[in-house]
């Protein structure tokens, strides 16, 4: 479950018989689902630059803000954290100080556009709606297993 490796689900997609899930898709379609106009992305740098979400989100009419390169490294940072297991309070923190930024964009949601960045901070962190990619596809997936 890797958000940026989606800027290749197409030509997967046309490789292989089953269907691959897209969580970019997903993920959106539930911002849609909760009736959200404006939704704040934070995502891996390359996620971001290949604009993955803005497209997707665009597409159904929702308006997205990215971070700018100073917040990005930041949340490179905080991807790194995570990865190598220092993740704490000062990176839940960071983040807050980030979507405080965007108050004048009155954002409605905030999407977790990369794997790591839901180890370090939690719904229960913060008082805006979180939409976790991971959780997402997951939850998607197994209701499919289900069903089938």
């Amino acid at each position: 479950a890797c958000n940026t490796v989606h800027c290749f689900h197409g030509v997967m997609q046309s490789a292989i018989k089953i269907p691959i899930l897209n969580m970019i898709d997903l993920v959106s379609e539930e911002v849609k689902d909760n009736n959200l106009n404006k939704v704040l992305l934070l995502s891996s740098e390359t996620t971001n630059k290949l604009k993955l979400y803005q497209n997707s989100l665009n597409n159904l009419r929702i308006e997205s803000f990215s971070i700018n390169n100073d917040d990005q490294i930041k949340i490179n940072n905080i991807i790194l954290n995570v990865m190598s297991g220092a993740q704490g309070i000062e990176d839940i923190l960071i983040i807050k100080d980030i979507v405080d930024s965007f108050k004048d964009k009155k954002i409605e949601g905030i999407v977790l556009g990369c794997t790591e960045i839901p180890l370090a901070i939690k719904q229960s962190d913060i008082d805006i709606k979180l939409f976790d990619a991971v959780e997402i596809i997951a939850r998607v997936a197994l209701n499919i297993a289900m069903n089938n």
